[in-house]
């Protein structure tokens, strides 16, 4: 997360649908509630159809990302290690 913005957020997102092989639509979460949506080009990200990641977003936009194996809590998302989009 080296170069993100002081206030950049970090989110939990489940890849809720991938339309037409071109924009991957996320939905963004807190303490287990949908907050937001986040709406990306498919070629930006390796992502399939509920697949769950740890995001890092900056006004509306993708900064960084990790697929992980299953939901984390509020203290893990902090701990993961991203891939810079």
């Amino acid at each position: 997360m080296g170069d993100c913005p002081p206030d950049a957020q970090k989110y939990v997102a489940t890849v809720d649908r991938i339309v037409d092989g071109q924009h991957v639509v996320m939905l963004l979460e807190e303490d287990g509630q949908v907050v937001d949506q986040l709406v990306v080009a498919a070629d930006e990200v390796d992502v399939e159809e509920g697949d769950i990641l740890v995001v890092v977003v900056h006004d509306d936009e993708l900064l960084d990302y990790q697929v992980v194996p299953e939901r984390p809590d509020d203290e893990t998302i902090w701990r993961s290690t991203l891939h810079t989009v």
